[in-house]
């Protein structure tokens, strides 16, 4: 199973949202104009000056049914539409701080929120806000989405009581039929748990909606009940009996049951009982013991009505798209790329397995998912005539494992049922989730060559899950098997704090993770290694599992996947249930807040995937924000770093972009701007001229592309799961950032094209000429992004951008040591130098390398615990501060911080629990930052030899690690040094025992001998410099030339 495993200044185009109300790209002009440049694409429908800012229905979206609008303050009236379960609806408003929204004339509660009882017809809210009017007509009916009604029916349990069958009907939740052990059998005539469903007369029946409650002893987890249900229809009494659903699911889905009888089948009697089969991702072990049953309600078409035809099948031996042999200049996965366009694969069950998928009109809604089929038989023939012949995929081939270690025998594995939709099958994934090792990496290259020749319309390739085998081999891979793709899964808003994840880490638990990294490198870097040769990657996206997270968040993950170079985005899963705590659908089937907010960004980027498809990733640069004040840090490693790092600065200056500036215009981040990412991208190597002006326009054929996204993203209050209401601080409108583009002019051949997210049309606009440069600006929401390219190369003048100023160069200089101690490293397990004290010295004085970092040890057991401690000399210098840098994504480093001054050693002793240090004065404590930089500033400049920082404990409760990714000293300013500074005394005490915890170098003071005359002088405060330079020069010539033989410690 997939692993259960988050004012204004010119930027880039900017994703337009999905939806009636979404604001438009502006056509050759500017919507309007700043300080700093013209909007040339507005996102966000600003609320600043509203009275009331947002309303929200807790249980409904806005406009009709299908038709998706957002609450704007310049509208006062709207509609929406509630299905047959929905009773009342819970109303949440925003408002401008002072003014208290009615609902109904009734005061909002403390959460802004309301509730209103909703009865058949019509049903009209008004909700005041000041002087401010506002009215929702909320359309209540007693169907559901797809128009089914629920049918009238008799039950007889396999051995309940007449209460009981009378219980499992009565549309009454609170009565139930309990059954104490459940019996599973494959036939009802074997008499298993089961109940018996008699309709008056014969109608056509859709699905069942089960109410109540599976219970394991076997210490299963909710998602691994490996129980069954059955499904069998009669169409008249005394009929033949025909098995419609076999593997119905039964595990917890927070007490429902959706299921879907693959069509519509007309039925007089239904029979559901418990079986005791399994499939692949459900253990054997893990049958039920007992069941409840509160609820069983019956949806099909009214009395009299007939379903609508289904499209016909594709003809027989149809071919698809056969790209050949470098069409267009490209490669195979390229060519496909640019065919099919980004590819959203969704998965959705095979037939048998109960579980309702999309129809086609639900399909078009969901801004570009089409069907992947990932258990067996791999393929569901009901579903694909609703969907009228849509693009398909498979996952889990060729038989429907994780693994092709029983895979060996090539054959064509396309089902008579399938071989009809042959021509417009577009995805093959082989297995999912499987380790690697050489047995597997051979099947790999066999199953691909050989599919690439079978299917040569589909791409082929395999997924994992940030498996560090596949991560430390996935080079290999690439060049041995050669995927059209390289795919994996990690759901960054899947654990309990997840959802909230702090918004300083929103870029970076995306960009910085190890699988997002690897697989880029070795994507772009391609078949070749030289990157003459990429080929596509792409992720899964938790589209489903626990999906009540931001509007924001939602949004982040498919914008930054698109600006580091993604071409295929898989959905997980897409189901109308709850299947992994979603809540993408309600019970009536209508699509949520959920689905439409991730359906907009799916539509945006199926609109500048048209462009993105022809590009080559270049550069992923990141403008860091501030968080509480403190300059957060940036996404680095292979062409991907901080906008001002002196590789970006040469990116930047090749696309013409001379600074980026954000302005936050919303609620979030107490005003402070958030993280910008851009994103560079060349046209595809070897492109053709021809294929080029067709996608871009006739007068390019050599565009330089960046795409901007707003990192910065708002949170809920808690998580949520299924449909329970959601308080969202996190809408676009919350995370509004205006971000400025400050550019080279545009010239007669390059002129500056914004992409319509939607449409995939480019349009010239007209940026603010300046003496010097142009600007523009973009107005993105959270997560939101913006395509834009020049049509020919359009370089900055100035060259580089020049590094801004670091803030800790208020104080002095700052300057990575000479060399550094550590109480324990981690040598193994870590990439190299991540892990080593030296990881902490690397860059330069003005451009420190983040991108690495030190950790204590990790492994092997048992790991050192808290204090922490790192010593580097001062090397001569007068110091009045230090600046530490936490590692890039990570949220459990040190908290607790305690500078000290002391002699140079060769070794050290870890500080005491309670802050005493051996040999060291204290100078300072601090709290450092969970995330970018900590500049300290000390009370008074400090002389002496060595520098300590002890770390006493970690941001996250329990851990014994930590881990830093930059440590530099601050130098005094010049003025501050006095005629003859005095030294600050640092105890002298004999040495302890030597241990392996040593410098990797001569320290640069060399340690004074403890005599009468030393100790003299340092208590009269007599000058040490005479008697320093006439013992340097004594040993100059021997320390010179051992020092030239150890490695210096950076």
């Amino acid at each position: 199973m997939k692993s259960p495993i988050r004012r204004l200044s010119a930027s880039i185009a900017a994703l337009a949202l999905a939806g009636t109300g979404a604001a438009s790209v502006a056509q050759s002009a500017y919507a309007t104009e700043n300080d700093t440049g013209p909007i040339i694409l507005d996102k966000v429908d600003s609320r600043s000056e509203a009275l009331l800012h947002d309303v929200i229905i807790d249980q409904l979206p806005f406009g009709k049914p299908g038709v998706y609008e957002r609450f704007s303050p310049k509208k006062h009236d709207y509609e929406a539409t509630a299905y047959y379960h929905t009773k009342s609806i819970t109303i949440r408003t925003i408002a401008k701080e002072g003014i208290t929204p009615t609902i109904n004339g009734t005061p909002v509660d403390q959460q802004g929120r309301g509730t209103v009882a909703l009865s058949n017809g019509d049903n009209t809210v008004t909700i005041t806000a000041g002087s401010e009017t506002y009215r929702i007509n909320v359309h209540k009916v007693n169907t559901d989405f797809r128009g089914n009604v629920m049918l009238s029916a008799t039950a007889t349990t396999s051995s309940g009581t007449e209460s009981d069958n009378k219980a499992v009907v009565d549309n009454n939740r609170d009565t139930h039929w309990q059954v104490a052990t459940a019996v599973q059998k494959k036939t009802w005539d074997e008499q298993p748990t089961g109940i018996e469903l008699h309709l008056s007369k014969a109608q056509y029946v859709a699905r069942l909606t089960a109410w109540g409650l599976p219970v394991s002893h076997k210490g299963s987890a909710w998602n691994q009940l490996g129980s069954s249900v059955s499904i069998a229809i009669q169409t008249e009494d005394a009929g033949e009996w025909v098995e419609v659903v076999s593997q119905a699911n039964v595990r917890n889905d927070g007490g429902i049951w959706y299921w879907d009888l693959g069509g519509y089948h007309k039925a007089k009697n239904i029979r559901l009982w418990l079986n005791p089969t399994t499939n692949v991702e459900n253990p054997k072990e893990a049958t039920i013991d007992s069941i409840r049953f509160d609820d069983v309600e019956i949806w099909g078409l009214p009395e009299g009505k007939t379903p609508e035809a289904l499209p016909a099948e594709p003809a027989k031996n149809s071919t698809g798209f056969n790209p050949g042999t470098g069409k267009w200049g490209v490669d195979r996965a390229q060519a496909l790329a640019l065919q099919y366009g980004i590819l959203m694969p969704a998965w959705i069950p095979s037939e048998s397995y109960g579980r309702s998928v999309m129809n086609k009109h639900e399909q078009d809604l969901s801004g570009g998912a089409i069907p992947m089929f990932y258990d067996p038989p791999l393929f569901n023939t009901p579903a694909m005539k609703a969907l009228g012949n849509s693009p398909w995929s498979i996952a889990k081939a060729p038989g429907g494992n994780n693994s092709l270690t029983d895979q060996a025998e090539l054959k064509d594995f396309l089902s008579e049922n399938m071989q009809a939709y042959r021509s417009s099958l577009v995805d093959i994934q082989y297995g999912d989730e499987g380790g690697y090792d050489e047995h597997q990496l051979r099947l790999f290259k066999k199953w691909f060559e050989w599919s690439k020749n079978q299917y040569p319309g589909a791409i082929t390739h395999s997924n994992q899950n940030g498996d560090g085998t596949w991560i430390n081999n996935i080079s290999t891979y690439v060049s041995q098997a050669k995927p059209d793709l390289l795919s994996w899964d990690t759901y960054y808003y899947m654990g309990n704090d997840n959802p909230n994840m702090n918004p300083a880490n929103a870029v970076q638990s995306h960009l910085s993770t190890t699988v997002w990294k690897t697989y880029r490198k070795a994507a772009l870097e391609g078949l070749t290694g030289d990157g003459t040769q990429p080929i596509m990657y792409g992720q899964y996206l938790d589209y489903n599992h626990q999906s009540n997270v931001s509007e924001s968040q939602k949004s982040i993950t498919t914008m930054l996947s698109l600006a580091s170079g993604q071409k295929w985005l898989g959905l997980f899963r897409m189901e109308q249930n709850g299947f992994d705590k979603g809540g993408l659908f309600d019970h009536d089937g209508a699509p949520t807040h959920e689905f439409y907010e991730f359906a907009d960004g799916f539509k945006d980027a199926q609109g500048m995937g048209k462009k993105l498809v022809a590009l080559n990733n270049t550069y992923v640069a990141t403008v860091p924000g501030t968080y509480n004040g403190s300059k957060n840090s940036a996404p680095s490693g292979w062409k991907m770093g901080k906008f001002t790092s002196s590789d970006a600065r040469k990116v930047n200056a090749e696309y013409g972009v001379i600074n980026v500036s954000a302005t936050n215009i919303g609620t979030t981040n107490n005003g402070e701007p958030g993280d910008v990412v851009v994103g560079y991208f060349d046209k595809l190597p070897g492109l053709e001229d021809a294929k080029t002006k067709e996608i871009f326009g006739t007068n390019a054929t050599n565009p330089k592309a960046i795409m901007v996204v707003n990192g910065l993203v708002g949170q809920t209050d808690k998580l949520v799961q299924l449909l329970e209401p959601r308080t969202d601080n996190g809408a676009f409108w919350q995370t509004a950032q205006d971000v400025t583009l400050t550019l080279a002019k545009p010239t007669d051949a390059a002129k500056l094209m914004l992409v319509d997210s939607k449409t995939g049309q480019q349009t010239e606009v007209t940026p603010k000429i300046n003496e010097h440069n142009a600007t523009v600006t973009l107005r993105l929401g959270g997560g939101q992004g913006a395509l834009l390219y020049w049509t020919a190369p359009n370089k900055a003048d100035n060259g580089e951008v020049p590094a801004p100023d670091d803030p800790a160069a208020k104080i002095g200089t700052p300057f990575h040591p000479s060399k550094i101690w550590a109480d324990s490293e981690q040598f193994t397990k870590e990439t190299r130098p991540n892990g080593t004290k030296e990881a902490l010295l690397d860059g330069t004085d003005t451009d420190p390398n983040t991108e690495t970092f030190w950790h204590s040890q990790w492994d092997p057991q048992p790991q050192p615990d808290f204090p922490h401690a790192l010593v580097v000399p001062t090397d001569g210098k007068l110091i009045c501060g230090a600046t530490t840098t936490a590692r890039e994504g990570a949220s459990d480093g040190p908290q607790k911080a305690t500078y000290y001054h002391g002699p140079a050693r060769e070794t050290y002793v870890k500080p005491q629990p309670d802050g005493q240090w051996e040999n060291f004065t204290e100078v300072k404590t601090v709290t450092l930052n969970a995330s970018g930089q900590t500049i300290v500033k000390f009370d008074q400049p400090v002389k002496a030899d060595a520098i300590g920082l002890g770390l006493f404990n970690s941001i996250a409760e329990g851990k014994k690690y930590t881990h830093m990714a930059d440590l530099r000293l601050i130098e005094c300013p010049k003025e501050t040094f006095p005629a003859d500074p005095p030294k600050t005394n640092s105890p002298q005490t004999p040495l302890p025992p030597k241990t392996d915890l040593v410098m990797d170098t001569i320290p640069s003071n060399i340690p004074k001998a403890t005599t009468p005359v030393t100790k003299h002088l340092a208590a009269t405060g007599t000058s040490l410099a005479p008697l320093a330079l006439i013992a340097l020069g004594l040993i100059a010539t021997g320390a010179l030339g051992l020092a030239k033989r150890r490695t210096r410690a950076l």
